[in-house]
């Protein structure tokens, strides 16, 4: 996805379709999105409906009975400080995706102190 555009420029919402419509086309188990988060700062121009609805063709349910689908979805927020889930500052579209396609665990957020001070490997 990344030589689509030789001037990528990091900045308000994100829209990780292109990156995801690839991963899911290697047809893996699991797919890590690692994200600051999708809905910007200033609001987000993603259209979060459109998003779905693709994700859902591309990664139907496999087991109708406990919904799970063909390919998990794992989405790791990264953000500047200690924050818990309550807060309503957390990106609202990673833990819909997280929900949606990664199960009960399928969305954490992790601020950067803890990433400088967890040990290599650590869970």
């Amino acid at each position: 996805w990344a030589s689509r555009g030789a001037n990528l420029i990091p900045g308000g919402g994100s829209n990780p379709l292109a990156a995801m419509e690839d991963a899911f086309s290697l047809r893996p188990d699991v797919i890590f999105l690692l994200s600051e988060g999708l809905d910007g700062i200033r609001g987000s121009n993603l259209d979060v409906d459109a998003m779905l609805e693709r994700l859902d063709a591309l990664n139907p349910i496999a087991d109708p009975i406990s919904s799970e689908r063909w390919t998990r979805v794992q989405c790791i927020e990264i953000g500047a400080g200690s924050r818990n889930e309550e807060d309503e500052d957390i990106d609202s579209t990673m833990k819909l995706l997280g929900a949606r396609y990664g199960g009960d665990d399928g969305w954490i957020r992790m601020d950067r102190e803890s990433l400088v001070e967890s040990p290599a490997g650590a869970p």
